[in-house]
Formats: C-alpha cells, sequence, structure tokens
C-alpha cells in the first residue's frame, strides 16, 4: 500500500512538472536518452542573449574572432552594474561599451573613452558642448529653491577617482557612481557643517527619481515615528 501510494506521488510530481515545463525531461527520460541539459540551457541562454542584442557576438566568438565587440549596454547585459576595470565607474543602461578579445568590459564613450586611443580634444568638446546645453536647460527651468540641486563638475569630491581600495562615490538609492554632469543632492544633514556628504541622484533627463523614492519613503517612516533626515543613516 505504501509503494503504492509513492507511485501515485512520484507519478503526480511528474505530471505536475510535466504541466509546468512541457518541455523538460525526467530524470529517467534523462538517464535514459543521455541529454545534457546543461548544454541545452546553455545554447538556451546564448539563443536569449542573441535575440535580445541580434548584433552582439558571444565571448567565445569574440575570443575566436580575436577582436574587440561594440555594444549597449541593456538590462540583460552580464556587465550591468559591474564597475569597468580602467574608469572605475558601473555600468548603466545605455552606456557604450567595448567587449575587448579576452572576455573583459571597457567603456568606449564619450568622457568615458577607456579603450584604444583616447581623443582627449573630442571628450573635452562634448563636455563643453554638454556643459553648455545644461547650462541653458537651467536657466529656462529652474529647480523650486526648497530642492538643493547641484550639478557635478570635475572637480567636485563625489567625483574623486577610486584610490586605497575605496571605490568611486555612489547614489545611495541608485547605486549608480555619480559621474560629472550628473545632478544630486548631498545629504541635507547639517547643512552649515556636513557630517556624511552622502548624496543621491535627482535627475530628470536622466530618468534617476532617486531622491524623491528617498523622501517619500523617509516620509512613511517619519509617520511611523521612525527615520530621519540624514541619507548617510538611511
Amino acid at each position: 500500500m505504501v509503494s503504492e501510494q509513492s507511485n501515485i506521488r512520484k507519478q503526480f510530481m511528474q505530471g505536475m512538472e510535466k504541466g509546468l515545463d512541457p518541455d523538460a525531461l525526467s530524470v529517467e527520460e534523462i538517464q535514459k536518452s543521455g541529454t545534457n541539459q546543461t548544454a541545452v540551457r546553455k545554447q538556451f541562454m546564448q539563443g536569449m542573449e542573441k535575440g535580445l542584442d541580434p548584433d552582439a557576438l558571444s565571448v567565445e566568438e569574440i575570443q575566436k574572432a580575436g577582436t574587440n565587440q561594440t555594444a549597449v549596454t541593456h538590462l540583460r547585459s552580464r556587465w550591468f552594474y559591474q564597475i569597468c576595470d580602467i574608469c572605475g565607474h558601473n555600468f548603466r543602461l545605455g552606456d557604450t561599451v567595448q567587449i575587448l578579445s579576452n572576455g573583459s568590459v571597457v567603456h568606449d564613450m564619450p568622457g568615458l573613452r577607456c579603450v584604444g586611443d583616447k581623443d582627449v580634444s573630442q571628450s573635452e568638446q562634448h563636455m563643453t558642448d554638454r556643459n553648455e546645453f545644461y547650462a541653458g536647460l537651467e536657466a529656462a527651468w529652474p529647480m523650486p529653491d526648497e530642492v538643493p540641486v547641484k550639478r557635478l563638475k570635475a572637480d567636485d569630491p563625489l567625483l574623486a577617482p577610486p584610490r586605497m581600495g575605496h571605490g568611486r562615490a555612489c547614489c545611495r538609492v541608485c547605486g549608480y557612481t555619480f559621474r560629472e554632469g550628473d545632478q544630486v543632492i548631498v545629504c541635507p544633514c547639517y547643512p552649515d557643517d556636513p557630517k556624511c556628504q552622502a548624496a543621491v541622484h535627482r535627475d530628470l533627463l536622466r530618468q534617476l527619481h532617486c531622491w524623491d523614492m528617498w523622501k517619500r519613503r523617509q516620509d512613511e517612516f517619519r509617520a511611523k515615528g521612525k527615520g530621519g533626515v540624514c541619507l548617510g543613516m538611511s
């Protein structure tokens, strides 16, 4: 009786698995056929990556060709949010990169030219044009006085390069490293004598609404008698 119930339970579980994944093989079927599902899964993942980015080469294809591959960062990119070994910034959505023949990934875009011969004059011209655009935008569409937003310039402490094992400063909400031109709000705690120097994005053009998210969460905490106004302690 116990053996019969075990068989019924086993058949039920196999039927349920088959219903959830009709193309999946059972353990017995895999053992009988000798099919390697790991290889099938790998091919599936490669096919999915190809569908998301048809022009992208796999690491194996890049290594075989011995040439770099240009790509644009998307949600499924394996390097998304990882740190570039050259500039120390993480990879954001939309970042143009070079996939090197050894499989590593580096930035390759104006302002973050991390591979090959860096055209400094072109990058400087791009930054100048961008800063002039932002200046005109801010003059035509200023932020409210109660929102202490600032745009990061090259000499800002938040843009200090990584050193002594410490990475670049990053937003306390989205986790992106701060870049020149980013619009941020520095922690409002002790404005006359800043203690933590934590900061978050408030950059509408880049669709980084981190300040609004943080403030909404703090308002909820304060309504419950919790929370404060320090970004560094949130």
